[in-house]
């Protein structure tokens, strides 16, 4: 269906029902949860919706001589639905001390990095020699513009040695503590996209790569070790830019909202992107907190033109890859808006305030009308043909 409607319940306070892909999804705005219900549950609902007691219903099933078995099971579970209205958590405003940006540099350390994200620019300091290093290295720093010129931007954010490891703070509040040298670059881009988003508004974030090509966005959404990431960083050299690796943020006008932060390479693909990215080879390995490991590299434009602007467009694209190295030649199926709704949450929602009626509406016109498959692929040329026949 080309897009969502809503049901209107009559009984049923605090909850919004919608048809997406002729099934029934209900929001509770009690506890801002969104679910989609089995056939049978929604035509429970909405009698219950109604008026209608379970007890007739239970009867007129009987008389037209339907198996009720499961009717008390999903009345229960509709109880449990419907009673549910503890409070969500939200993640806006986490950093509550952060409420506003700096209007002076906050600090005389050297300044080693600078990226604007989501209408917000951070700058990073550190007296770290080895952080500074590291950073001269991976790409062109920040302060090529000049030494003596005063940073404009925003948040400032100093990476410093404590007695127990390492401590990041944003306009000289500390934000987290970092045990160990190895965890600073993790730890530092995970922060800098949660105070992104703490000051800018969007629709929704998901676990995602996202590209632009030919002024038309592309996300590739996808749970960790699905190989969006190696994918995303191939196709940079395929026509397509690169606007993230790891989230894809849309905008209040569906747009695609860049986050031109270093790509994060798995352990797994350090050998598959190397002839493309000789440079993996002489980066250092991050770890994150799970133990997993990592190598950074700034993307060509971050390198060769620091600072440069990311113009945000239009999603017209969701891809979601899935490397199968079994797999003899490239799997293209299209998704219904349903599916691409449950795959979109699969790939973990990243959204970072609680949902409301007008965001849920809007999410399901979004998934509604914009074009998604699932895509199966052995080899990264496999994939590049199949998102080529997408796109063009």
């Amino acid at each position: 269906m080309a897009a969502n409607y809503e049901i209107p319940l009559q009984n049923t306070a605090g909850y919004y029902a919608y048809s997406l892909a002729d099934q029934l999804v209900l929001f509770n705005s009690n506890n801002a949860s969104l679910c989609v219900l089995s056939e049978f549950a929604a035509w429970l609902f909405l009698s219950l919706d109604a008026g209608y007691s379970a007890s007739c219903l239970k009867q007129e099933l009987i008389a037209k001589q339907v198996n009720i078995e499961g009717f008390d099971e999903t009345l229960d579970e509709l109880t449990r639905l419907l009673q549910s209205d503890a409070g969500s958590t939200s993640y806006k405003n986490e950093y509550t001390e952060l409420v506003t940006p700096a209007k002076t540099d906050m600090t005389d350390l050297p300044r080693v990095f600078s990226v604007s994200l989501l209408g917000n620019t951070f700058h990073v300091y550190t007296p770290c020699t080895r952080l500074k290093k590291y950073f001269m290295d991976i790409a062109v720093p920040a302060h090529a513009e000049s030494e003596s010129a005063k940073p404009r931007g925003d948040f400032h954010i100093t990476i410093e040695e404590s007695g127990d490891g390492y401590e990041l703070r944003c306009n000289t509040a500390l934000i987290t503590k970092i045990p160990d040298y190895s965890h600073i670059m993790p730890i530092l881009m995970d922060n800098l996209q949660i105070l992104a988003y703490q000051f800018s508004d969007y629709l929704l974030s998901v676990h995602s790569a996202m590209l632009a090509y030919r002024g038309k966005g592309i996300i590739l959404p996808g749970i960790s070790g699905s190989g969006k990431s190696t994918l995303a960083l191939s196709l940079q050299h395929k026509g397509y830019r690169c606007f993230s690796d790891e989230i894809a943020v849309i905008s209040a006008t569906e747009k695609l909202m860049p986050l031109p932060l270093p790509v994060a390479i798995k352990s797994g693909s350090w050998k598959i992107i190397r002839n493309t990215y000789p440079e993996i080879d002489t980066q250092p390995i991050w770890y994150r907190q799970d133990g997993r490991r990592l190598k950074y590299i700034f993307l060509p434009d971050q390198k060769t033109h620091p600072g440069t602007r990311y113009t945000a467009v239009p999603l017209e694209y969701i891809i979601f890859p899935y490397y199968n190295e079994q797999a003899k030649d490239y799997e293209l199926v299209q998704c219904n808006s349903l599916d691409t709704l449950h795959a979109l949450t699969q790939a973990g929602y990243q959204i970072k305030d609680s949902l409301t009626r007008h965001k849920v509406e809007k999410i399901l016109q979004l998934v509604a009308k914009t074009p998604a498959y699932h895509l199966s692929y052995s080899s990264l040329e496999q994939a590049h043909q199949a998102i080529k026949e997408i796109t063009s």
